[in-house]
């Protein structure tokens, strides 16, 4: 037996419009949607937790920080070094923020991906100027970091940031689909960028199966916890082209999303070779002090 699908937006859809237009008017959008358009109805709470925050941050707490010294596997904060260091930025959308993260892979085994501090830019600045800020932040870890930049909007940014951190910069092409495993390189003046199409909802899900597979550390920065609140209040809908999460009208998502990305970026099968272009740049010092009121 074979089924055929038909939907009431489908151009050999048998009903008449009278009598689509008469459910319309009698039925609720949700219901409309679900025995119409086979679209599941409603959205749907946000599969994040605060129970995944917990425990990314629980094993090691400030209290315990305060008995302990030295290099402790589960605080990204005590970890000498990130195999290698990542910056991940997001430019800013409607009502969001640019933002700036910074983490990486652990040098531990099994690595862990590890995200320290960050958030979100000034306000006001495009352009050149929003580059600039960016650049300040890496200045911070000597110039030693890749750069995970979101270039989805404007070809001239992508431009300006090869401008300023040349082979560091890994851009991401933030689509409906991808798995961002494929790479175009796109020529800019003096060089090209590798440029990967990663869908959203792909970014938002292997972010959800790293914490509940327990492979997040989150230090206790307070951006950090407002950018897991962000994931919290995003919903699901489930519409004909699939999953999407979606963010609610009034919130942002900024920093949410910018935690997807740098964990597609620690855990992606080409990070290694990304890393050689770290390899002639001197050694990071290491920082004595944390937060981010240093980079100002």
């Amino acid at each position: 037996m074979i089924k055929l699908k038909v939907t009431a937006d489908a151009p050999d859809c048998p009903l008449p419009d009278e009598h689509l237009a008469q459910e319309r008017r009698a039925l609720s959008d949700a219901d409309f949607k679900r025995e119409y358009l086979g679209i599941p109805a409603g959205s749907h709470t946000s599969p994040f937790t605060w129970d995944h925050y917990d425990r990314a941050t629980r094993i090691f707490t400030p209290e315990m920080a305060a008995r302990c010294r030295g290099l402790q596997p589960e605080d990204p904060m005590t970890w000498p070094i990130f195999r290698p260091l990542i910056i991940a930025h997001d430019v800013a959308r409607s009502n969001d923020r640019s933002t700036a993260l910074i983490g990486g892979r652990s040098p531990f085994q099994p690595p862990l991906t590890g995200i320290t501090f960050g958030g979100e830019l000034p306000q006001g600045k495009y352009g050149r100027a929003l580059a600039n800020e960016l650049a300040a932040v890496d200045r911070t870890f000597e110039c030693n970091a890749l750069i995970i930049a979101d270039v989805s909007r404007d070809d001239s940014y992508a431009e300006i940031l090869y401008q300023i951190f040349g082979r560091r910069l890994i851009g991401l092409q933030i689509s409906r689909h991808g798995e961002g495993s494929q790479q175009i390189m796109r020529e800019v003046q003096n060089g090209v960028i590798p440029i990967f199409t990663v869908g959203r909802t792909y970014l938002f899900d292997l972010l959800l199966g790293e914490f509940q597979a327990n492979q997040v550390r989150l230090s206790h920065d307070a951006d950090l916890r407002r950018g897991f609140e962000q994931l919290t209040k995003l919903e699901i809908e489930y519409r004909q082209t699939g999953k999407v999460y979606v963010c609610p009208v009034g919130q942002h998502d900024d920093l949410a999303i910018t935690l997807a990305m740098l964990v597609w970026a620690a855990q992606h099968p080409h990070l290694s070779f990304w890393a050689r272009a770290l390899e002639q740049r001197p050694p990071r010092k290491r920082r004595e002090s944390f937060g981010w009121a240093a980079f100002t």
